[in-house]
Parts: C-alpha cells; structure tokens; sequence
C-alpha cells in the first residue's frame, strides 16, 4: 500500500474528508463518536497527518478592505505583513481571496488550493463564505469574531481601551460626540452621513462594539458620517460634512487614527484648532509625525502581532492541534487632542 492519506482515512470510517479533517483537529462540533471512529480509522491504517499537511503552501485572506485597500491602509499592511512573517517559516505563502460579493469571490474559494483561511474584519457573518471553506476542509481562522465564535483566533480587550477613550471626553466635559464610522455593513457600500441606526443591525462587529461602548458609557451620539474604508479621505469628508452643520460637535470620535488623521487635517485646513476647537479621538495608535505636535488620544495595538498571532493560530492548526483564541492586550493612549468644549472655557 502506498502512502495513506486522509481521504483513505476518510473511506475507511465512512465520512467525508472535510468531516474526517475536522474531526482529526478534535472540533467540537463533529459528534464524539464519529471523532472517535476517525481516529481508529486513523491509527488502523498508520496515518500520519503530516502527510496530508500543507499541500498547497498558501494561505488564503479574505479581507473586507480589499487588496488595494489594505496595501494603502498602514494599520492593514502592517497586519499583512505579520501573517506573512509568522508564515513564513513553514514556507507559505499568503493569497488575497476577492471580497465578498465581489467578482471571483466564489471561484476562488472552490477552486484555489489552501491550507488555511483567515476572514478578517467581523467576517462572522459571512456563512456562506465559511461554508464554501468548511466543505473543502479548509481550517478557517476569524479576525473580530463574535465572543460566541469557535473559529476566533485572537479575543482582545478593545470594548475595555476604548471605554477609557470615551471616559476621556466625559471627564472632559463632553456630553456628545460625533462618530466618524468604519462601515455599518459588508453588504452594501455608503460613504455620508446617517441616521443612528439599530445596534443589532450593524453586521459590521467592530463598528457596533464602538457604538455599544458610547451607548453603554453614557457619551450620547451625535451625527455619525459612515465611512467606505479607513482613509485619510473619508476622515477629511466627514470633517467637512460635520463643518456644514448648523452646530460643529465638540468631539469627533474616529474608529481608526487614519480617519482621525483626515479629520484633523480638514479642521486644520477650515482655520480651526485641535483641540481647543474640536476634540479628536482615533483607534490602533499608530505613529502620524506629521500630526506633531498633537498627538491622538486613541486605543493602542500592534498590527504586526496581531498577525503574528494569527499565524501561530494557524501553524496550530496545520500541525494537527486545536488552538485556543490568543488573548492581546489593548492600551489607551492619553495624548493631547482632547479639551473641555470651547463653551465651557468661555468662548475662549
């Protein structure tokens, strides 16, 4: 007999190979007896799950951004880079995979060879992109998963970090805040101003947790401009819808420092000064010299580790092992972009 492989396994316990995959990694989810008739299946036949290991030498990404934008968004690049990095050693490379609902999205999760699947970006709701993976036995790994998702590979303190943000402008002083926002949804494209809408709704997860922690912490919402990507432009175009207001807000909150840097550079362009005008908060606490010498108040994480954690995740699963989520810590950054509001200083 030649070299036993997993779909022998498979044929040999009566299930498909995906089932016999999953059940090999200890998933909970495939019935105890079935993971167990694998796994006699298994040593019946001497198989040995390195063979099977790593046949394509790619790891696919499927990414909300999109290619170009994650080469043009600092935050997304860095992250980029610490998958490939963490990769690497186990000679893998890493292929973008078209976004949902985008042309060649379906063709290339059926029919490109991966090892490994990461979905970044509140992908959890994307059952159909999951089962398309899920059916051809392919490990999936989510970045900003629901806390109820068993394929979570890196769990964070964010709602925590950003809540001292937040807390932040109350001690201030502030009683409201616009919102510059990442997208409310995958499924469908809007850059402008909107409406407050139902937090249940928003199907984008980091985009609702930092709404939830606004609500939860008593900062009241104010006109939210929904961004299409994080950029420099969107921020600059939120800047200018919030300056055509009958009221300018005290505060802009920013879901990234990209955003916050084109909110302070379009203030900055309309005469007004950050933050003896207008308080300004980003999210990841990446390095903006040219902010200088303002420097954000924002929530602080490594990208670069964050991919690397989500590499390790993988070289787990491709070993045959069953990770838990990697846990990583979160840090406000007090910098000087908040004041007290302009009317409470007087005017001054």
């Amino acid at each position: 007999m030649g070299r036993v492989t997993l779909e022998d396994v498979a044929r040999r316990a009566y299930v498909a190979k995906s089932t016999a995959s999953r059940a090999m990694r200890g998933d909970p989810r495939i019935a105890a007896r079935t993971r167990r008739r694998v796994t006699e299946a298994a040593l019946d036949l001497g198989y040995d799950p390195a063979c099977d290991l790593m046949l394509s030498k790619v790891a696919g990404i499927v990414s909300a951004s999109g290619l170009d934008d994650s080469f043009r968004d600092p935050f997304q690049l860095q992250l980029i880079e610490g998958i490939a990095d963490g990769l690497h050693t186990l000679g893998m490379a890493v292929l973008f995979v078209p976004p949902f609902g985008t042309p060649g999205h379906d063709q290339a999760l059926s029919r490109i060879p991966l090892d490994v699947c990461f979905l970044l970006h509140g992908f959890s709701t994307y059952a159909s992109t999951r089962a398309s993976l899920e059916r051809r036995g392919v490990p999936v790994l989510v970045l900003e998963a629901e806390a109820q998702d068993p394929d979570a590979a890196v769990r964070t303190n964010e709602a925590h970090a950003f809540r001292q943000v937040i807390a932040s402008l109350l001690d201030a002083g502030h009683t409201a805040a616009a919102v510059v926002a990442l997208p409310l949804s995958h499924h469908r494209m809007h850059r402008g101003l909107v409406e407050m809408p139902n937090l249940r709704d928003i199907d984008v997860i980091p985009t609702r947790e930092r709404l939830e922690v606004m609500v939860q912490t008593g900062l009241a919402v104010g006109p939210i401009f929904e961004a299409t990507h994080s950029s420099e432009v969107d921020g600059e175009l939120a800047a200018r819808a919030f300056l055509e207001l009958p009221d300018l807000p005290t505060a802009i909150v920013c879901h990234s420092d990209v955003l916050a840097v084109g909110v302070v550079t379009a203030l900055r362009e309309a005469g007004l000064n950050v933050p003896n005008d207008v308080s300004v908060t980003g999210f990841d606490g990446l390095d903006f010299p040219l902010l200088a010498p303002l420097v954000l108040t924002t929530v602080t994480q490594d990208p670069f580790e964050k991919g690397r954690l989500l590499a390790d995740q993988a070289r787990t699963l491709l070993l045959g092992g069953s990770p838990q989520p990697a846990l990583m810590q979160l840090t406000m950054r007090a910098g000087n972009s908040v004041a007290s509001p302009r009317a409470a200083r007087g005017g001054q």
